[in-house]
């Protein structure tokens, strides 16, 4: 094998340095039916261990909606197709779009669900006001 001090390819293979930390989060967008009620991507319903008629247990945050499988909070209802009723509040944020954020937490087992206008302030953060 090339001594890495002298092969051009090799010594930027060592400067990468060690692997990419694994994801935390898993991302989906959901759509908000009329009713309120949204699916829960699988990964949700896994982390919360939520199967027919389970329930979990929600808290309203400033911008999101924090669901565990144990409290506190209020009590929802995962119906058999992993659906859940949304609060009110973040049904009149999603009017227009009629689309949700979810972020599911697989260490901590917990879910977020927030408008999808969050992506918006990250947009704009990461693009660092470049217009």
């Amino acid at each position: 094998m090339h001594d890495p001090r002298i092969s051009p390819a090799l010594r930027q293979l060592t400067d990468l340095g060690d692997e990419p930390a694994p994801l935390r989060w898993s991302w989906a967008v959901v759509g908000l039916e009329r009713i309120g009620r949204i699916r829960l991507p699988a990964s949700a319903i896994e982390v919360l261990a939520a199967g027919v008629g389970g329930e979990v247990w929600a808290r309203s945050l400033r911008l999101a909606v924090v669901v565990r499988p144990e409290g506190p909070g209020a009590r929802l209802a995962v119906d058999g197709r992993g659906r859940i009723f949304v609060p009110v509040w973040l049904r009149h944020a999603a009017a227009e779009s009629r689309q949700l954020l979810v972020g599911t937490e697989t260490n901590k087992a917990l879910v977020l669900i927030a408008t999808v206008g969050v992506l918006d302030g990250i947009g704009d953060l990461l693009a660092g006001g470049s217009q």
